[in-house]
């Protein structure tokens, strides 16, 4: 069995454990040397720094799920416009195609529990069908309950909508016969239009979403001894706040003056021209994120598309000042005897970590990377390709699969030799690299057998157009070591889950498109049938 060997040049490692040595140096000396201000800040240091990428992390992590959500309702809306019933409907106006849509709306209202409403309303504002939820349990609405909806502004601004085109409307209270419901119900009317087989507008579908479960998810994401969590609109009103005296001030009366702004000016005055970041003033720590939740489900040209939300926590200062007292109970004194031993351990711990990733990162690329070109090897491709079949399962999204063979390049290989051969890889793998994403993969399986894994593609019409570019860039000559040469791919295409939710299968799929495309006349690419 043939062993890797790894060769380590001293001189690179003395010269990259320099820094290291003298970070540790310095540390080990200053602690030795019973420095007790330097020790002390450096742990208050440490224990800010970990607050503030805790407070960060949460953030941002919130900020994509109320992200997810939308778009799962949006596609939920989209889909109910689009029904078979609905259009059955319209053709003939009668009384029991109406009621099969009802009955459609009602389950799947029945496995959404913060679906408050799915209504269909006429053009003239008039509810022709009401899903209600009374306390999880969802109903179809009696006629004569249904209601005259044409003044409501989510209604007028729906009316401006093409088709497949989404409104979402602010976060406000739900208001029953003129009054805010108590306790308050937070709710988001998402609304889109249904068009005829004739294209002719006949009405809207509208889901009123209660957010109290998405408010409370924040909430609880956030709440800690240290920390307040908080939602603030793009107007600088309090949708959370720590105190729900406070909440909602631009619909609840006797509250307009409790806003952010107000009680955090200079705060509030920096936050809106950053989208994301943390602020320590004399007040305590910000951490927050700007997120558009409608951005991705709005209409381009609505009025709403720009409205954010501030996520974020606060932390008051007499927290932060708490944490310093208790660190400086724990003042440590060591004596400066140490200093020499200190700093012999200082280099030679230095030395020893750096060549440990010096050596553990050749070897990860030796192992990960195909020794030629520099690509995934098949190893790496297996896991890229395991871990976005994953993410794309998770997340309801698409994955693309290319299969590629160079076509002709034994020939170039017999005839130019081995050393254009390698020089014509290496050329074709920087082609590839060049017409894709960076956090697609792409992958030499070995010889001339390459791979790409295209992660979040919107359909197979995605992998289709990297096909197409990968060949129409193969129409013109190759320069390579040797001379000018003439190359061709056949590429075959495979999407998840589309085709299959296997990842061996999709391979296969790809696999066997790929040699259709060969037979088919090569350089050319073939999308996989089931």
């Amino acid at each position: 069995m043939n062993s890797i060997i790894i060769t380590i040049d001293e001189k690179e490692a003395v010269k990259k454990s320099i820094i290291l040595f003298l970070f540790l140096f310095l540390f080990f000396g200053c602690t030795a040397g019973g420095l007790v201000a330097i020790y002390y800040q450096s742990q208050l240091t440490t224990e800010i720094s970990v607050i503030k990428d805790d407070q960060a992390a949460s953030v941002t992590t919130k900020e994509k799920v109320i992200a997810h959500e939308f778009d799962d309702v949006t596609s939920d809306l989209l889909f109910l416009a689009n029904q078979n019933e609905i259009k059955e409907y319209f053709n003939v106006k009668k009384p029991h195609f109406l009621r099969k849509v009802a009955s459609e709306y009602l389950e799947m209202a029945s496995h959404k529990d913060n679906y408050a409403q799915i209504r269909f309303i006429d053009v003239n504002g008039v509810e022709k069908i009401r899903i209600d939820n009374n306390q999880g349990k969802h109903f179809i609405s009696p006629s004569m309950n249904l209601q005259d909806k044409s003044s409501r502004y989510y209604l007028k601004a729906s009316e401006r909508l093409k088709i497949h085109e989404v409104y979402v409307s602010p976060m406000d209270l739900n208001i029953e016969n003129g009054k805010i419901e108590r306790p308050f119900k937070p709710m988001i009317r998402f609304s889109t239009p249904i068009f005829d087989s004739n294209n002719l507008k006949q009405g809207y579908i509208i889901i009123n979403y209660d957010a109290r479960e998405m408010i409370t998810e924040i909430v609880n994401a956030f709440r800690s001894d240290m920390a307040i969590p908080m939602l603030v609109n793009n107007d600088g009103y309090w949708l959370v706040s720590g105190d729900s005296e406070k909440d909602w001030g631009f619909v609840v009366p006797g509250r307009e003056n409790h806003t952010f702004p107000n009680k955090y000016p200079l705060e509030w005055q920096q936050m809106v021209n950053r989208e994301i970041g943390q602020l320590h003033t004399d007040n305590g720590m910000f951490t927050f994120v700007k997120t558009y939740p409608f951005k991705r489900s709005l209409s381009p040209n609505s009025a709403e598309v720009n409205n954010y939300w501030v996520l974020l926590t606060f932390i008051p200062h007499s927290v932060i000042s708490g944490i310093s007292s208790v660190l400086r109970m724990k003042l440590l004194f060591l004596g400066t005897g140490l200093f020499l031993f200190t700093t012999t351990v200082a280099w030679f711990l230095a030395l020893a970590i750096t060549k440990r990733k010096i050596y553990q990162s050749r070897l990860i690329s030796l192992a990960l990377h195909d020794g030629l070109t520099g690509l995934a090897n098949r190893k790496l491709f297996y896991d890229r390709l395991e871990t976005g079949l994953d993410l794309a399962e998770r997340y309801g999204r698409r994955l693309g699969l290319l299969y590629i063979d160079l076509d002709g390049f034994k020939k170039i290989n017999d005839d130019l030799g081995h050393v254009s051969g390698d020089s014509l890889l290496i050329k074709f793998s920087k082609l590839l690299k060049s017409l894709v994403r960076k956090t697609d993969t792409v992958a030499r399986l070995g010889g001339d057998e390459f791979a790409i894994v295209l992660t979040e593609i919107e359909s197979a019409a995605d992998a289709i157009f990297v096909a197409k570019k990968i060949t129409d860039s193969l129409a013109l000559p190759i320069e390579i070591e040797g001379g000018s040469v003439n190359i061709g791919a056949s590429i075959g295409i495979a999407v998840f889950p589309d085709m299959s939710r296997n990842l061996e299968e999709l391979i296969h799929l790809a696999d066997i498109s790929m040699y259709k495309s060969k037979e088919n006349g090569k350089n050319t690419f073939t999308l996989a049938r089931l």
